[in-house]
């Protein structure tokens, strides 16, 4: 290579370059995710020449995201931004003077801001609240507030008598954390489309009306507040509700959800948190003639049961283009499943023994409802012996039995029996159910049945029944022969599982022919690579199927041994 010729790559002087590549440059920098991180870089790069400097302070977007408990750097950053969000932190061991400078430039800058996150203790926000006036605070550009008393500062609580001296006519989304719903009042208004209210405070009736009633045009709503009895009942009309997610502990929360009047294809949560079993049934009283009418009104005919501990049980309703048929021919179902139609009951905290007449009276309730399942997903907890409860084997068996089943009197010999509560069903997922107890003899919770009494004496036995098992516990041959002569198609994947119950001694549990305490791990590609899918046809079954589910219990051994 010749002397005269220069180096391909070499240091250039910022000067030298064109503007846009200097912007792209600098903006390139700053991209940093970590927020502290970006400040210093922010503030350092104003110093590196004039030309960067002037780029800097005239990109004002680099500036919108003010995180800080320093009064003169929000001040900074404010001046400079052209949106500001704030994320304001401030603990009790923040300094007095302190905190009240820093709260003094955000109200010299309330108007600029267009996104607020205040975290601080009760005694700061009573403070804040009694001292500050809305005539300060005209929020006019405020779309996003999440106002939260600090988590950890329980010990305090805020009287509901003080107000937020915010004004904020442009408010979109707000979300508060233990702040009382009175206290936040003043906030409410017809622009506002996305409320949560979270943290378990007490708030009236009447405080949640007002607030509804305020609050007309709402997308999404969540209430986790436990509502006090005033005596105070309305109506409220949300006609553009897409999500609604409620907390229910007692009567009054329950009527917050029977008396809302919002469209039936809403997303819905509603969680019953409650160890009294009269409340809970009072509950489900008060709400099931409107779950009924949603799930009837909406075609939801796929049910999903999960349990997922001895006091916890999930039902989701949902109708057939949110679920299984849509999954299965296109790409858009997976998008139903995240965003689309759908109602999920959750029950929590509730005694365990009482667990069989908690499911008898909420299959009771919603019998409409069930009645008109064509798709049943039942998934049953892996292990009843987890470290993180008690093992109360003698409670084996009401899930998922209990909440499907019906009385029906027998016309052969006029006795009642129970049947299942879904006439119609054509398909079935089963995973880790219990077909019997784990302490063997005839029970009326035994599931499998439940199936055969069903397809003997009810509607179940005119249709063609396509059942799916994964890894069936308690399942011997006399009942896989009866399955197989009254239901038309059975696949099942994974090894039959034989649970022993435990002992006073060692409260492990053997299951699927190894001893387990904790959750089994499972990987869904392991699984399709080493569980073999047995097909099992009423009009041609063969003794070789026997053969394919021991090999499958062969192919799991060598995979936990490798």
């Amino acid at each position: 290579m010749s002397p005269t010729l220069t180096k391909p790559f070499g240091p250039v002087s910022l000067s030298a370059l064109p503007l846009e590549i200097v912007e792209k440059i600098v903006i390139g920098a700053t991209n940093i995710r970590r927020q502290q991180d970006r400040t210093k870089v922010l503030l350092r790069m104003t110093h590196i020449s004039r030309a960067v400097r002037e780029i800097m302070i005239r990109k004002r977007a680099l500036w919108n995201c003010v995180d800080t408990d320093h009064p003169a750097l929000a001040a900074l950053f404010l001046e400079r931004a052209a949106r500001p969000e704030v994320r304001v932190v401030i603990s009790e061991s923040v300094d007095e003077q302190r905190a009240t400078d820093l709260l003094d430039v955000l109200e010299r800058y309330s108007q600029a801001i267009v996104s607020l996150h205040m975290d601080m203790p009760g005694a700061l926000w009573e403070k804040f609240c009694k001292e500050r006036v809305p005539e300060m605070w005209h929020m006019t550009n405020l779309e996003r507030a999440e106002l939260w008393h600090q988590v950890g500062n329980d010990r305090y609580t805020l009287p509901s008598t003080i107000a937020l001296p915010f004004v904020t006519p442009a408010l979109k989304e707000l979300a508060t954390f233990r702040i009382p719903l009175q206290t936040a009042q003043s906030l409410m208004s017809a622009s506002i489309e996305d409320l949560n209210v979270s943290g378990s405070t007490k708030a009236t009736a009447e405080d949640v009306w007002t607030v509804l009633a305020a609050t007309p045009n709402l997308i999404r709503l969540n209430i986790c507040a436990t509502v006090v009895d005033d005596g105070t009942r309305r109506d409220v009309a949300l006609p553009h509700l897409e999500k609604l997610s409620l907390r229910i502990v007692n009567r009054p929360a329950a009527e917050v959800f029977a008396r809302l009047i919002h469209p039936g294809k809403a997303r819905i949560d509603l969680d019953i948190i409650s160890d009294d079993l009269d409340a809970i049934e009072d509950i489900i009283d008060i709400i099931g003639p409107k779950i009924n009418a949603i799930a009837i009104g909406n075609n939801y005919t796929i049910c999903a049961l999960s349990h997922y501990s001895t006091t916890d049980t999930t039902m989701v309703l949902s109708p057939p283009s949110a679920g299984y048929a849509a999954h299965e021919e296109s790409t858009e179902g997976q998008e139903d499943e995240e965003t689309g139609p759908r109602l999920r009951l959750n029950m929590a905290q509730y005694i365990e023994d009482e667990e069989d007449l908690l499911y008898d009276t909420l299959a009771e309730a919603l019998r409409l409802t069930l009645n008109g399942i064509t798709v049943l997903k039942i998934q049953e907890m892996r292990l009843y012996n987890d470290p993180s409860f008690e093992p109360m084997r003698h409670l084996i068996g009401p899930f998922p039995t209990g909440l499907i089943r019906k009385k029906k009197r027998a016309r052969s010999t006029g006795e009642e029996i129970w049947v299942l509560a879904c006439p119609y069903v054509q398909k079935m997922e089963l995973r880790f159910v219990r077909f019997r107890k784990t302490f063997r003899g005839a029970n009326k919770d035994d599931f499998v049945d439940l199936l055969l009494r069903s397809i003997e004496h009810s509607h179940l036995g005119e249709h063609k029944i396509y059942l799916t098992i994964d890894y069936p516990v308690n399942l011997n041959e006399t009942d896989v022969a009866d399955l197989e002569k009254t239901i038309y198609t059975i696949h099942r994947t994974g090894p039959f599982g034989k649970e022993d119950g435990g002992n006073m001694e060692d409260d492990t549990v053997e299951i699927f022919g190894e001893r387990e305490i904790g959750w089994l791990e499972e990987d869904d590609e392991a699984e399709e690579g080493t569980a073999a899918l047995t097909e099992i046809d009423v009009a041609g079954a063969t003794d070789d199927d026997e053969g394919e589910g021991d090999g499958v219990e062969d192919a799991l051994q060598r995979q936990r041994t490798s």
